[in-house]
């Protein structure tokens, strides 16, 4: 069975449940390049908050960034992979945080994770 994933929350800094956590402030909607700036350009590492529920044994994943093209998908970057093992609890919540380092993007266009 597949876990569910209740929250995939971009964030600028590591997410925390103390002090509020990230400000909507933090959380990423769109990547645009500032004014005077040119691609290729740099996007600063950023986290991934997730939370996921339906957990049945052992599992593995990585998060990706892709660049969505009309005719293809190019990968730009991958996360380590997250190993998680919470045993056999469905209806509990675990909160993950999975960082997405510093990357070059090549042009403008839409990207995923």
């Amino acid at each position: 069975m597949q876990p569910d994933i209740r929250y995939f929350i971009p964030c600028w800094k590591e997410p925390t449940l103390t002090d509020g956590g990230p400000s909507v402030h933090e959380i990423v909607y769109a990547i645009r390049s500032k004014e005077g700036h040119a691609y290729p350009l740099w996007q600063q590492p950023l986290f991934i908050f997730a939370a996921l529920t339906n957990l049945h044994g052992r599992f593995r994943f990585h998060v990706e960034l892709r660049l969505e093209e009309l005719d293809q998908e190019t990968i730009i970057t991958t996360s380590d992979v997250f190993e998680f093992d919470p045993g056999n609890d469905p209806l509990h919540i675990f909160p993950i945080s999975i960082m997405m380092k510093a990357v070059m993007l090549p042009r403008p266009g839409v990207y995923q994770l």
